[in-house]
């Protein structure tokens, strides 16, 4: 895989932020031991899953201090608000994430075919609080990521809710790009 600045440059590039911004959030979650820190001369190579942590954390895009925290919130998320420990054991493996769900979704549009029937996922991440969603081409909800315990119709009170969406092609581009 990459290296982190091979990550700024490219998830800057493809999520159309910039680079000093990408670069600040990157370094911020370095600083906190989520991504690998440079050792001398050994250059670190990031995985899937802090590729994922990166994106989510530009997508977000708080307060650079709060880097760390928005990678915590998003790790706190799991799919329909229920916690692994809250599904029967053979379940429990489904339980995954917001953070890996999305490094899975990152691997499968690493491998060569590209996971052709992934193309129309758009990821929609929510800026003032924490929740994603992930929706096909027609704009289907196929899955939804919350707080174990919260309501999903949270945003039906009319409150202004912020969010950015990011395409499954552009999260193509950036495995693509990171690979070459």
């Amino acid at each position: 895989m990459a290296t982190v600045a091979d990550a700024v440059r490219v998830v800057a590039q493809e999520l159309i932020a910039p680079p000093g911004r990408v670069k600040h959030h990157s370094r911020r979650l370095q600083d906190e031991g989520i991504l690998p820190l440079a050792i001398g001369t050994a250059v670190p190579h990031m995985s899937i899953e802090d590729v994922a942590a990166l994106i989510i954390t530009v997508a977000v895009d708080r307060d650079i201090k709060s880097a760390a925290v928005t990678v915590a919130d998003y790790r706190g998320l799991f799919r329909g608000g229920l916690s692994p420990d809250m599904l029967p054991p053979q379940m429990q493996a489904e339980g995954v994430d917001a953070v890996h769900y999305l490094a899975c979704m990152l691997a499968a549009f690493a491998e060569p075919d590209g996971a052709p029937d992934l193309a129309g996922l758009r990821f929609e991440f929510g800026c003032n609080w924490p929740e994603m969603r992930v929706t096909d081409r027609d704009g289907h909800l196929v899955a939804v990521f919350s707080r174990p315990g919260e309501l999903a119709s949270h945003w039906r009170n009319g409150a202004v809710r912020r969010s950015c969406t990011i395409t499954a092609l552009a999260l193509f581009h950036i495995m693509k790009n990171l690979e070459a």
